[in-house]
């Protein structure tokens, strides 16, 4: 198989307040009210921010719109590595702040005394939750033993969880949890993204080109803001999709009930998990450890590009810091960090800000679910810098970054060179600036109109009345990376528009 390719779906959070009232308050139908405001304004404002864009499809190869119930969503551009695929990501996170920050702007043009906010979080303390999804590139071979997945999927969230408070009556007797959205999950497997969600989503297993590749589509996880937390979570899953593909997965622990198993993790990670066949049980800990040494033995021996390297070493160290930290998840309080995990965790990083918030006595004592912990723990996944708490961690100093900031402002603007991302972005990017309308419905279809007219074009176009024959643009082949101007179709469109199209 080639380079895997993967992909990000975020879902962001929408918090819209009017004057001086609160939320703790609202009741469902004000709840739902306020979201519909904020999401009309975030779509409005879009439309001034996104172009380059061919209706929901970005120049820089991604997609932004507003998904089912009004959730602003962005997906990355396919990327066949794993950190461009963290610069994309954020780039998604820098074009939804400037969205933001544009209708607020509005706001204060038409004197509306009200406030909007943006979170990169999963789950609201009205028992609501929101989705980060992941895109893997598998081979059919992968996608038929999905079920061996499963207890890796469970766990990774001692890495790749991004921690909650708890609210009172809804997670036990915990104040704090690894997961965001593990008690949101009923099944192991179900094709739907909503209600009894399935930790691998069934629905998008459609089939990609060459050799009848397969998207494999997971719901299971958080949205991260560490970047290295970020990246661990996609790379891992790619270098045990691959141990999976060389037919090397058997004998790694089964769960018994996975589930219970991903809920039990997320309220206390040293619980005993139990295991198919076996008396003891293992540790959320001790089935990476053995999932990450599978890895190594089939991988080992020259078979790892430099970056899956990069993963596997950092794998390997996490685990081993994981096994030092020390927390109550009763009382919601970091005990000890020797390996200094909160600079690439963010489940522990916000532990450890909310500990140290209960000590200064601004937490209220780590009280579960008190009002004051709330407030930490969303102002933690804000976007807006001015009011983030991983923002403010980071300008400090205490995350690890894995990616350049020039490579997030490239991404904002770049599609990936080596996916048919590119293709798809650089036309995009040519055709507005021809003024050429451009309809894409799908990641691997798009349509050149014959018109600089039409029901899908901007006000941009407005103006512009030439006309030439339509052509279809097939991107079959996600790898698919050719200059668009190289491609027969789109060569002779151009020159029609150009030299044979005619005015109206």
């Amino acid at each position: 198989m080639r380079p895997r390719i993967y992909g990000t779906e975020t879902e962001y959070a929408l918090h819209y307040r009017t004057g001086g009232e609160s939320s703790e308050t609202w009741d469902e139908e004000e709840l739902a009210r306020h979201f519909e405001e904020g999401a009309s304004l975030i779509g409005e404002a879009a439309q001034e921010v996104v172009a380059p864009a061919a209706g929901e499809f970005l120049g820089n190869g991604g997609r932004f719109y507003l998904d089912r119930g009004g959730h602003p969503e962005y997906a990355t551009p396919e990327c066949s590595s794993v950190f461009d695929l963290v610069a994309h990501e954020q780039a998604g996170d820098r074009l939804m702040l400037e969205i933001a920050r544009k209708a607020q702007a509005r706001l204060r043009r038409e004197g509306r005394p009200a406030t909007l906010s943006v979170f990169k979080n999963n789950a609201d303390f009205h028992g609501n939750s929101y989705g980060s999804h992941e895109n893997y590139l598998v081979t059919p071979r992968a996608s038929d033993r999905l079920e061996t997945l499963i207890p890796f999927l469970a766990t990774r969230q001692v890495f790749a969880g991004t921690g909650k408070v708890s609210v009172p009556g809804r997670s036990g007797d915990v104040a704090y949890q690894v997961s965001q959205r593990a008690d949101f999950f009923g099944c192991v497997f179900n094709d739907r993204a909503s209600g009894e969600r399935g930790i691998i989503h069934t629905r998008k297993r459609e089939v990609h080109q060459p050799g009848e590749n397969r998207r494999l589509h997971i719901i299971v996880g958080d949205s991260n803001l560490s970047e290295a937390a970020m990246a661990l979570k996609i790379g891992s899953t790619g270098l045990v999709l691959r141990v999976l593909e060389e037919g090397r997965i058997e004998g790694l622990p089964q769960l018994c009930s996975p589930v219970d198993a991903l809920k039990m993790v997320s309220r206390d990670p040293g619980q005993r998990l139990e295991i198919q066949g076996k008396r003891a049980g293992r540790t959320a800990l001790e089935i990476q450890s053995a999932y990450l040494e599978r890895v190594q033995r089939t991988l080992g021996r020259g078979k790892l590009n430099g970056e899956e390297t990069r993963v596997l070493e950092v794998w390997s160290r996490m685990l081993e810091g994981l096994s030092r930290v020390r927390f109550s998840p009763k009382a919601g309080i970091l005990e000890d960090d020797p390996g200094d995990v909160r600079r690439q965790v963010d489940w522990v990083l916000k532990l450890w800000v909310l500990s140290r918030a209960d000590a200064e006595g601004t937490g209220d004592g780590g009280c579960a679910g008190s009002a004051r912990r709330r407030q930490i723990d969303l102002r933690y996944h804000d976007l807006d810098p001015r009011k983030s708490i991983f923002a403010r961690c980071r300008e400090l100093g205490l995350t690890d970054r894995v990616v350049e900031e020039a490579d997030v402002q490239r991404a904002r603007v770049d599609p990936p060179r080596n996916t048919r991302a590119w293709t798809r972005g650089v036309l995009i990017r040519d055709m507005v600036e021809r003024k050429v309308e451009v309809r894409v419905a799908t990641w691997d279809r798009l349509r050149l109109g014959g018109t600089g007219r039409g029901a899908e074009c901007t006000p941009f176009f407005a103006s512009c009345g030439r006309r030439a024959p339509p052509v279809d643009v097939k991107l079959d082949d996600p790898f698919d990376a050719e200059d668009p101007a190289r491609r027969p179709e789109v060569r002779e469109f151009i020159a029609a528009w150009e030299g044979g199209g005619s005015d109206v």
